[in-house]
């Protein structure tokens, strides 16, 4: 919705958004935390979608070494847009957003 405001149409499901764009980088298993952020700081915010299995988050900007983003997320079973830092989750069986994270993506 954000991009469609611009006039940039991104398909609806997260596995086709994370296709749509210019692949900036991928990540696998073996990627560490710091990498990752290293990697995500050198894209353009508010340009760059941030990818993971069945997710899809916009990318902000760095604040106090950390990227945060906007994106969608279930609390109590309430969906709620929200604002995080990517070490929402960690922790949890399933991990950082940070570690779930697959692939980074630049809108043009």
């Amino acid at each position: 919705m954000v991009f469609s405001t611009m006039g940039i149409t991104l398909p609806r499901d997260s596995k086709d958004q994370k296709q749509a764009g210019n692949i900036a980088v991928d990540f696998d298993e073996k990627s560490d935390d710091g990498t990752k952020i290293a990697a995500i700081a050198k894209t353009p915010a508010a340009n760059t979608l941030l990818a993971m299995k069945g997710h899809i988050m916009l990318y902000l900007g760095m604040f106090n070494g950390k990227p945060y983003a906007i994106h969608d997320t279930t609390v109590s079973s309430v969906d709620r847009v929200i604002i995080s830092d990517l070490s929402l989750g960690q922790g949890s069986p399933k991990g950082s957003l940070l570690r779930r994270l697959t692939r980074t993506v630049t809108i043009e």
